[in-house]
């Protein structure tokens, strides 16, 4: 199960179980509201709320992000990330998008990064996706962010 994430009410929690299930529970009782289920085998990271609290963003592990109506379990939209990696995952590889960590919201925006390299900007309301950086490791474990508008920025890692 990924990590729940509490409601700003107080009064509920959302958790993704592996598989793809998700929950809205009560936060006093632990009673499930509703139960959706989105294409998983897990979710990546935490679940996020939007900015007005009405959308439930879920993140899967090949790359696809879903938006849920926080009240009710619906869907309202699912994206898949056009990212390729190539990443090696024990004694196989994988290629096509992964992600490791859950969304991440803004004022404006919903942003989600893949081990591609690769940080989109997701339209809230249609989920439209955007390449808005491109990140590359240089020396000494510092990361280096490219923007889509060329600006560069070097952020160190190390002390």
């Amino acid at each position: 199960m990924s990590p729940s994430l509490p409601d700003p009410d107080g009064e509920h929690a959302y958790a993704v179980r592996s598989g793809g299930s998700v929950e809205k529970l009560s936060a006093e009782s632990g009673e499930c509201h509703w139960e959706a289920c989105v294409s998983t085998t897990y979710a990546a990271g935490r679940p996020a709320l939007t900015r007005d609290a009405h959308g439930l963003l879920v993140a899967s592990s090949a790359g696809t992000v879903y938006r849920l109506n926080a009240a009710t379990g619906r869907e309202i939209w699912g994206t898949q990330l056009p990212d390729e990696a190539l990443l090696p995952m024990g004694p196989y590889r994988k290629s096509r998008p992964v992600t490791v960590s859950g969304p991440a919201v803004t004022d404006r925006s919903v942003l989600h990064g893949t081990c591609g390299g690769r940080i989109y900007r997701l339209d809230p309301a249609s989920g439209e996706a955007t390449v808005v950086a491109h990140l590359a490791s240089v020396g000494d474990g510092d990361v280096v962010a490219v923007s889509t508008d060329g600006v560069v920025r070097r952020l160190r890692t190390s002390a």
